[in-house]
Order: C-alpha cells, then sequence, then structure tokens
C-alpha cells in the first residue's frame, strides 16, 4: 500500500534537533573524537568473591603478563565489592580477561567464553566528552550488552519495536514477539544531525555466545524493526531485507572502531563485542513507499520504489521524472533490478536519471551533490516532476534537493532545509556538507 504523504504539514519529527545553535552546543559538549596514547584507563568489575580469593587481569599486553598469570594485573577490593584497576598502556587496543586466584595466584575461575577486547582510544574519548579524569571501563562478569538504536521521526502515539531470531528479540512470531524501544539521548546521526534515535539494550552471556555460534545462526543475531500504533492498532513493517548483527571473533579485531573514533557499528552488518559492548547504530527505515511532494517545487522525495505498482503509484501522483541516487551496492542489497525499473518508468512515460552517491559518505556525498542538483536543475527547467529518492529518502535525497534550492534558487541552506521538513518531516541530510557545496558554487 502506498503512503503518499504520511509525514507532511508541519509536523515535526519527534527526537530530532534542528537549529545550528542546538547543533553547535552538541558538537562542543562532545568535544574532539581524535585521541592519541598513552592511554590510561581504570576497569572496573563487580564481583562478590569468597574469603582468600583475589581478582586478576590478564591479556596481550606486558603490563597483563601476555597472558602469564603469574604477571597478570591485581585488582584492588572497594565497597560494593567493586574490584579495580589501572592499566597505563602506549597500545590504542588489547585483549583480556579477569581471572579469580587463590592467595598463591592460583587460578579458581576464569570468566567462560571469548577473550575481552578493549579498545582504549574510545575509552579516553567518552571520558573527555564526559569531562572525567581517567577512562572508565566498567565490566560485568560473563557478560556483554547489545544495544540496538535506529533514528526514524514517528507521529505521536507511534513508536518503533524490534524482532529477531532469538527468545530476547521475541523470537519473530514464534515467541513472545515484537519488543518495544525506547527514545534515546540525543546523538549525532551518520550524516551529522543531532536527533533522539529509538533503542533498547539486552544482555547477553558468554554462554548464550557460545550457544549463538553453534547453532544455526552461527554468531549472527538477524532481525527487523516495525513502528507500532496502539491507538489505531496499526503497525508498519520493515519491507527491507532482515538486518544482521554478525557477531566476530576477537582475534580478528584490528581497532576499527578507535580509528573511526565512535563506539558504533554505523549501519554494518559485520561487528565485534568492544568495551563490553554492541553498539549497532542503524538507519535507512523504509516501510513503504511513503513520499512526499514538496510544495510547489516541482520535486517529491521518498524511498526507492521497487515494484511496477511502486511505478504505476509515483505516475498517479504526478511524477513524470526519476532521480535516483542508490548505489550498485544499495540495488544489490535490496535486490533492485534497476534495468526493470527503469522500463517500468518508461512504459509510463516517465524519464528515470541514475546518478549514484555512496550512503554514509561524506567525502563522496560533497563531491557528487552539486552535479546531482544540476541534473535536477536541468529535469525540472524541462517541466518535468520529479522524484527524487535515495534508500529511505532521508538523507542523499534530501541533500541533493536542498543544494538545488541553495544554488539554483537562491534560497539560504538551513531555511531551505526547514522548507524540505515542513513537507518531509523524516528528512535528515549532511546539512553542514550542503552548507559548504552551496558556499563553493552559489551565485
Amino acid at each position: 500500500m502506498v503512503e503518499y504523504g504520511r509525514h507532511h504539514g508541519a509536523q515535526s519529527g519527534y527526537g530530532q534537533i534542528h537549529t545550528d545553535e542546538q547543533i553547535a552546543d552538541f558538537d562542543a559538549m562532545q568535544g574532539s573524537t581524535h585521541f592519541r596514547g598513552p592511554y590510561k584507563v581504570e576497569f572496573t568489575i563487580n564481583y562478590e568473591t569468597k574469603f582468600g580469593e583475589n581478582f586478576r587481569m590478564t591479556g596481550s599486553l606486558p603490563e597483563l603478563g601476555e597472558w602469564d598469570l603469574l604477571k597478570s594485573a591485581k585488582l584492588k577490593w572497594t565497597t560494593g565489592h567493586n574490584w579495580k584497576v589501572t592499566i597505563e598502556t602506549s597500545e590504542p587496543f588489547f585483549f583480556y580477561k579477569y581471572v579469580i586466584v587463590d592467595n598463591n595466584c592460583k587460578a579458581l575461575r576464569w570468566e567462560e567464553g571469548e577473550n575481552r577486547i578493549a579498545d582504549v582510544r574510545i575509552l579516553c574519548i567518552e571520558a573527555k566528552e564526559k569531562h572525567q579524569p581517567i577512562a572508565q571501563q566498567i565490566d560485568k562478569w560473563n557478560m556483554f550488552t547489545v544495544k540496538y538504536s535506529i533514528y526514524y521521526p514517528l507521529m505521536e502515539g507511534e513508536y518503533m519495536r524490534i524482532n529477531g531470531d532469538t527468545d530476547k528479540l521475541g523470537d519473530w512470531n514464534k515467541g513472545k514477539g515484537p519488543v518495544r524501544m525506547v527514545e534515546g539521548a540525543p546523538q549525532k546521526t551518520l550524516t551529522g544531525v543531532i536527533v533522539k534515535p529509538w533503542e533498547i539494550f539486552f544482555e547477553y552471556s558468554q554462554q548464550e555466545l557460545a550457544a549463538l555460534r553453534a547453532s544455526s545462526l552461527k554468531g549472527m543475531l538477524t532481525y527487523k524493526y516495525s513502528i507500532r500504533n496502539d491507538r489505531s492498532n496499526e503497525t508498519i513493517w520493515e519491507r527491507e531485507p532482515s538486518r544482521y548483527c554478525n557477531i566476530q571473533l576477537p582475534d580478528d579485531y584490528q581497532g576499527e572502531l578507535g580509528l573511526e573514533g565512535s563506539s558504533k557499528w554505523p549501519n554494518k552488518d559485520r561487528v565485534f563485542i568492544v568495551n563490553g559492548m554492541i553498539d549497532k547504530a542503524d538507519a535507512n527505515f523504509v516501510g513503504g513507499l511513503t513520499f512526499n511532494k514538496i510544495g510547489d517545487t516541482g520535486i517529491y522525495i521518498g524511498p526507492y520504489p521497487q515494484t511496477h505498482d511502486d511505478a504505476k503509484a509515483l505516475y498517479s501522483a504526478g511524477v513524470t521524472g526519476v532521480l535516483n541516487v542508490q548505489t550498485e551496492i544499495d540495488h544489490a542489497h535490496r535486490s533492485i533490478d534497476w534495468s526493470k525499473m527503469q522500463a517500468y518508468y518508461r512504459e509510463l512515460n516517465i524519464e528515470p536519471v541514475w546518478f549514484p552517491i555512496h550512503d554514509f559518505n561524506a567525502t563522496d556525498l560533497e563531491s557528487k551533490i552539486y552535479e546531482g542538483a544540476q541534473k535536477l536543475n536541468d529535469m525540472l527547467t524541462r517541466e518535468l516532476n520529479v522524484y527524487v529518492h535515495c534508500t529511505a529518502g532521508m538523507g542523499r535525497a534530501p541533500a541533493v534537493v536542498l543544494t538545488y534550492l541553495s544554488i539554483f534558487k537562491g534560497m539560504d541552506p538551513t531555511i531551505a532545509d526547514l522548507f524540505v521538513k515542513s513537507y518531509r518531516s523524516v528528512s535528515a541530510p549532511n546539512l553542514p556538507v550542503v552548507k559548504r557545496v552551496a558556499e563553493k558554487y552559489g551565485k
């Protein structure tokens, strides 16, 4: 079913922060994302030991004995059964485990399962953001956390849910079903917008991870998101392929998160448990062909069409041209047959134009959106009504439209952004990139 104009008018997306002042304040609070060693981190684990038992931390660092328990780091007991040790190292990441030992440093209990990964660059960045005097890592014996998050502005009365192939994720339709998510704290999206994403946390034990690896799932969590409105008893499911959280073995970690300066795995399937957590930051919720006409500009923005019926829906809405900024990777991931879609469009006298821009890649976006805006201007000059789409109609497509409005119509980029959002509230383009391109090419 086509939901033309579901997000319309002055409806503001829940959780989105719009103003330049708010963004500047947030950036100041976040601080720099670059941090170089040497590194100093305090590790804490809560565990109530028995008389005569002590805690040790061993691992790949010389400071941890390089897995030699006799040379490992000794933790100190503090109030509340919190065991602590401070590690100083020049290494940006390392592997470790906790061990309970007797008074002769003989192992009584090792943590089960796989080695832990500490990426201390991330811990130091987070400490700076929180104005902490020293970086902190708080662990839980034999446990790790998986955080799922996705940003999508919803209408009043709606909320996001997650459902997947384990008990914690609701076990699809065989178990308890979709699990409700909550709105989180402000953070910057992959396109540079400050938003409040929907999020949920699950704790897993090393035993559960071992069982997951031994099962047919092979260490991979499969899931989807859905939007629920209890008042109207309506549910909107993703029409995207299932999402994956493919947990890699720790030995394959090469410091990816520290190099990126973020604890998040942004829209990626291949992940590691780093600093006791998998922070799975997803994007591109596509529940259907929900698109919007942007005032009297002759421009429509929305997600990707994929069927003959979708092409007919565009035709019925008055669309006579399509500007597709998805890449071949996008097409392959979603089984989109672009040649077939072109045939559908031409059958309906809709002119298709393909201009690929990589998703969540600010460098590629900045190098291409001016040309994308030129193509849009050419189509509009020929009096076509143009449907501009990326995957979800939230990032790349609005960025191209904003660049067109700024350069060819003389609108201030911030005003253009608010104008587009007044018709498509889910719009979340990389505004700083648009501003730089508009300043470079604007008249």
